[in-house]
């Protein structure tokens, strides 16, 4: 390892996830102050933005597309985000009801796991729940990644859980238009 480049301030909580644009320098920091933040990497203390819009810790931050990103939080929410909007406010929300951890991307597939050991998959085009696997562990699911079978059009789900398993889904019945 080297040395590092640059620390970024400005939360007054612990970091909980940190998500980089694949194209873009710019970074999502997201942390238990309930906030997300968005920075520029090519200067030091390059806060774009801040965004509030949850009221508990907001646990992960993707990009989503050039211009877009999803946040999820304690509070039971997920929201989709558009930096092109002069307001600060989502666009798009999704109400989990229990508190929603680690997103993860797959096309235009975003899926949720849930403390009430829950997953659901959203269109993020639509916002259409696509899918819920029911109590899919023991205890809280922290983490889910998606993958489509080169073989075949089935979608594999796989997910790990504080119950200290990690399980693997075959997800059927998805509209074409979301694969």
């Amino acid at each position: 390892m080297g040395n590092s480049l640059r620390t970024l301030y400005g939360h007054d909580g612990e970091l909980t996830y940190v998500s980089c644009h694949q194209t873009k320098p710019l970074i999502l920091t997201s942390s238990r102050d309930e906030t997300f933040r968005l920075w520029d990497c090519r200067i030091s203390n390059s806060l774009v933005e801040i965004f509030h819009g949850h009221t508990k810790t907001v646990n992960s931050t993707l990009f989503i597309s050039d211009n877009q990103f999803v946040s999820s939080s304690d509070d039971g929410f997920v929201h989709i985000w558009d930096l092109r909007s002069t307001n600060s406010s989502p666009f798009l929300s999704f109400e989990c009801i229990s508190p929603c951890n680690r997103l993860s991307l797959f096309n235009n597939i975003l899926s949720v796991p849930l403390d009430n050991r829950d997953i659901r998959l959203y269109s993020i085009i639509t916002g259409e729940k696509l899918y819920i696997q029911k109590r899919a562990h023991k205890r809280a699911v922290q983490c889910t990644s998606l993958v489509q079978s080169r073989n075949s059009m089935e979608l594999f789900l796989a997910s790990g859980s504080l119950d200290c398993q990690m399980h693997t889904w075959n997800i059927q019945k998805l509209k074409e238009n979301h694969r």
